[in-house]
Formats: structure tokens, sequence, C-alpha cells
């Protein structure tokens, strides 16, 4: 009985050992589960995303109202064109 267990565990080695060969287990792991390049690139975009809401807060802050109202923006508009035709 425990050498049957002995001898199930070592073939049960062998097999994943090849299967893990056959897949290449250990380069998926690697990959998933060590930083790389596109994590390094994924963290540039996030510190970027973080820096423009910044400034783009600060700008929203700091502007004012628009002079005109988009109904008197586009009064303004056709006003002009009838007068260049």
């Amino acid at each position: 009985m425990i050498l049957q267990k002995i001898v199930m565990k070592k073939i049960l080695e062998l097999v994943m050992k090849q299967v893990s060969k056959k897949f290449k287990i250990k380069k998926i792991l690697d990959y998933v589960e060590k930083p790389n390049d596109a994590d390094e690139r994924i963290d540039k975009v996030e510190i970027d995303v973080f820096h423009h809401d910044k400034r783009l807060s600060k700008l929203e802050e700091e502007s004012h109202e628009p002079i005109f109202t988009k109904k008197q923006y586009d009064k303004i508009l056709k006003r002009l064109k009838k007068l260049e035709s």
C-alpha cells in the first residue's frame, strides 16, 4: 500500500513535468505572475490619466462661464453668414 502510493506519486510527478513542458506552463505562469512590459505601460497610462484629470479639474476651476450661450452663438453665426452673403 505504501509502495503503491510512492509509485503513484512518482508517476504523477513525471506526468505533470511532461505536461508542463509540453504546454510551457512555466512561461505562462511567469507571464501572468511576474511584472512585464505590458504592466509597465498600463502603469504609465494610469499615471498619465491621473495627471491629466488633475490638470483638467484645475482648468475647470479657473475657467470662467462662456460669454455666449449656445443659442446666442448660433444666432451670431447666422447673422455673420447673412452679412457675408
